[in-house]
């Protein structure tokens, strides 16, 4: 399993707006996707600006064709205007996860 972390900073005055877009239209582009598993959400409760996005997906490759396509390209471009900056992207294998069922250094 293949999971990709994002940072993000919202502007102080788009953070709702910015919940909406996650909730209305990111949501529903990851679940029609080839490989998606699975998407949480983590919102700071001390500094309002701040988020980070982690996404999973079967396979590296799954999550790359989603991430480089004109889908994502899309939201991108009507998240941008809602952001302080370009979110920061790592990319990580799963190695260990009770949620997913995944077993240290095997694939789910």
């Amino acid at each position: 399993m293949f999971t990709r972390i994002s940072e993000l900073s919202i502007r102080p005055d788009k953070r709702e707006e910015f919940l909406s877009l996650i909730h209305n239209e990111l949501v529903n582009m990851l679940q029609k996707q080839s490989g998606f598993v699975d998407v949480t959400l983590l919102v700071s409760d001390t500094d309002q600006t701040r988020a980070v996005a982690q996404s999973f997906w079967k396979s590296k490759d799954d999550a790359e064709r989603f991430y480089n396509g004109p889908t994502f390209a899309s939201f991108l471009n009507k998240g941008r205007t809602l952001l302080q900056s370009d979110p920061r992207v790592h990319t990580y294998t799963v190695d260990t996860s009770t949620f997913h069922h995944i077993a240290r250094g095997k694939a789910a």
